[in-house]
């Protein structure tokens, strides 16, 4: 989909992240661990995407809207209206309340939280806060994450919107 758009994050209580990708490619990815600072390294939580577009000869018409890559869940609202969580490949869903101009699809995508325990096991942060368990890794040895590598969490693409033609099963 060819649009401006903005992602939006927040990073923890204090921090807020707005990163504008309206002279992105259609199919460029946008992924936040790779992002140079260390606070969208550590992110886990809900990014949200938001974009406006235009619809080729939307009258009547049914669309599916395949957001291609998504790490690892993805809400979808377009125009207001909420088409619910997607949470397996493929991600896709079909709209039918598009206008021939100015709708805006929202994605917000959720990630899972290796990258912050990553982060808090490198700077020495205690979060195995349990008075009833240990954590350990898979030999019994105490659990550390320090050195896992960056997980790919965002809209990695591409999105994609696909005109489609609802059948009747019934008679």
């Amino acid at each position: 989909m060819k649009s401006g758009g903005k992602l939006v994050c927040a990073l923890g209580a204090a921090f807020f992240l707005t990163i504008n990708f309206s002279a992105r490619a259609a199919d460029d990815a946008l992924v936040w661990p790779p992002l140079p600072d260390t606070n969208t390294q550590a992110f886990a939580g809900t990014a949200k995407y938001e974009t406006i577009f235009d619809a080729p000869d939307s009258t009547g018409k049914h669309f599916e809207i395949d957001l291609g890559d998504v790490r690892q869940s993805a809400r979808v609202k377009i125009n207001g209206k909420d088409y619910g969580t997607l949470i397996t490949p493929p991600f896709r869903v079909v709209v039918d309340n598009l206008k021939p101009t100015g709708n805006t699809l929202e994605v917000e995508v959720t990630s899972v939280a290796a990258n912050r325990i990553r982060d808090l096991d490198r700077r020495g942060v205690p979060w195995k806060t349990f008075r009833d368990i240990n954590i350990v890794d898979l030999n019994y040895k105490p659990f550390d994450a320090s050195n896992w590598p960056l997980t790919d969490c965002g809209l990695l693409g591409p999105v994609t919107l696909t005109a489609v033609t609802p059948i009747s099963l019934g008679k």
